[in-house]
């Protein structure tokens, strides 16, 4: 079903096109996801910096979305699960936003999270302690909570599948319609597969 909506988009007369990414867009799409969350809510709260940190907390900031990304979604551009990654390019077939998805078959769990971590490493706040708050570390464990929360609330459902991540260039962003593009495509994808969506909001 995504595939097919993918091609009807591609048909389409507009100056952006669709498609899926692959290994080799994993830089650029890591770029995008670090720009787009510089200013995150939930990654600020993570990193748990003091307001005294002027200097470098741009760059901390950046360490630390650079991580969140590559453990989320760094299988999604492997090619080797059914998560799928979708992106929208601009005019000039430049990637300026994208989306990775996680049917319910593929949550995942601990083999996972241990396959992550160990293609990752650990945690910026584990590696340059001193760079992060004192509750840094803890606040990661508590994101467990927000997994936890998402299969209790899944459960009775059959099919669904969960909006990893969502995310636009700033220059893309605000009216120009390339993360409304995603998420019709999204949208129109449950429909057609008579599918729930799980997401979340930072």
């Amino acid at each position: 079903a995504l595939a097919t909506r993918l091609a009807q988009e591609d048909n389409k007369q507009t100056i952006a096109t669709v498609s899926y990414l692959s290994v080799q867009d994993r830089k650029t799409a890591s770029q995008i996801y670090v720009e787009a969350f510089e200013n995150d809510n939930l990654v600020s709260w993570l990193a748990d910096l003091d307001a005294n940190c002027v200097d470098h907390r741009q760059q901390r900031m950046n360490d630390l979305n650079s991580y969140l990304n590559d453990f989320t979604n760094g299988y999604h551009l492997t090619g080797r699960e059914r998560n799928t990654t979708v992106g929208v390019m601009n005019e000039d077939n430049e990637l300026v936003g994208w989306m990775s998805l996680s049917p319910s078959a593929d949550q995942g769990g601990r083999f996972k999270d241990l396959v992550s971590i160990l293609r990752s490493g650990p945690p910026p706040m584990y590696k340059m302690k001193e760079n992060y708050g004192a509750h840094s570390q803890k606040r990661l464990h508590e994101m467990d909570k927000i997994t936890k929360a998402r299969r209790e609330c899944m459960k009775p459902t059959k099919k669904w599948f969960y909006l990893n991540t969502i995310c636009v260039s700033k220059e893309y962003q605000r009216g120009k319609g390339y993360g409304s593009m995603l998420l019709r495509i999204m949208t129109d994808v449950a429909d057609a597969v008579d599918c729930s969506i799980y997401t979340e909001m930072t």
